[in-house]
């Protein structure tokens, strides 16, 4: 996610989680120095070592989605979740956790992950079941196997999912292609489409 998605209540949670799983790691892109290091320093006032951290630029496009696939757990922004990244994450078979509320913002990457193999599974009703997620998920062996079951059922349901199902996608266009031309020749004013 963009710096500009991370207010602070999220921020904070996900550092609450560093602190608690000693192990765990955040993986950002680095869109700019000075978010990064505003971050950074915001990591080290919330007690969790800067190193713990992980700043990426981007990759080359063949290893662009194979990159999200090395992690754990895609853990979505609060309120304005990942819209391309989602995406790229899910396609990798990467968990998503999300927390959608009433924006279409905050819905994006909870669509995506709906019309995807993983569908409902990960998706959090507030933001306090967000947390007790994520903390079983990454926490726990249980959730770690979870996570790992999961993974491996997703990517091989990614192609047959509405999210990724690029023929359905463009027959799904093409016919509303067709619909706008006829119903624009049509003797019938302003038909919905």
């Amino acid at each position: 996610n963009q710096f500009y998605k991370l207010v602070p209540v999220v921020w904070a949670s996900w550092m609450a989680l560093l602190r608690e799983l000693p192990t765990a790691r955040l993986w950002l892109l680095s869109w700019n120095d000075a978010g990064k290091r505003s971050l950074l320093a915001k990591a080290a006032e919330a007690g969790v070592d800067p190193a713990r951290i992980v700043f990426s630029t981007f990759f080359e496009e063949r290893f662009h989605v194979a990159a999200k696939g090395t992690c754990d757990l895609f853990l979505d922004a609060h309120p304005y979740s990942a819209h391309g990244t989602a995406a790229d994450a899910l396609f990798a078979g990467l968990p998503m956790l999300n927390f959608p509320s009433d924006t279409m913002v905050s819905r994006v990457g909870a669509s995506l992950a709906f019309a995807s193999p993983q569908g409902t599974l990960l998706t959090a009703r507030t933001f306090g079941e967000y947390l007790t997620i994520a903390h079983h998920l990454i926490g726990t062996k249980k959730g770690a196997a979870a996570l790992a079951q999961y993974r491996k059922r997703a990517l091989g349901e990614v192609f047959a999912s509405p999210a990724f199902d690029s023929r359905r996608w463009a027959d799904g266009y093409l016919t509303g292609l067709r619909n706008l031309y006829d119903a624009f020749f049509s003797a019938a004013s302003h038909a919905h489409v």
